[in-house]
């Protein structure tokens, strides 16, 4: 990855927002919107606007399954996602998301 690709990287995530969402699907590898609304306790709309920004820089791919649409990573360096994992288990709203995620782990229908 060249200088600019990266430094453009690292401005999404620069957003505490898509941070939280990023870190989210490095744990689970993928989850539908409805599952990423209810861990951040965000709207559907500031999740989904997120979501279609980390969509349309190439971060995350999306798919459909009826009427849900489920997000995962694109492919990412994986040592990035080590220093990710590693230095965002500390972090308090992290840890509160990922505590909201498995309270309500479940499947949308």
């Amino acid at each position: 990855m060249d200088t600019q690709s990266l430094a453009n990287f690292f401005k999404v995530l620069s957003e505490p927002v898509r941070l939280r969402i990023f870190y989210l699907l490095v744990e689970k590898d993928e989850l539908c919107v409805c599952n990423i609304v209810e861990a951040l306790n965000l709207s559907q709309s500031v999740v989904s606007r997120h979501l279609a920004y980390l969509r349309n820089k190439g971060l995350v791919v999306s798919r459909r399954d009826g009427v849900w649409i489920y997000y995962r990573l694109e492919k990412i360096e994986k040592d990035f996602l080590n220093f990710l994992l590693f230095h965002g288990k500390d972090n308090l709203d992290i840890k509160a998301d990922l505590l909201r995620l498995m309270a309500t782990d479940r499947r949308c229908k």
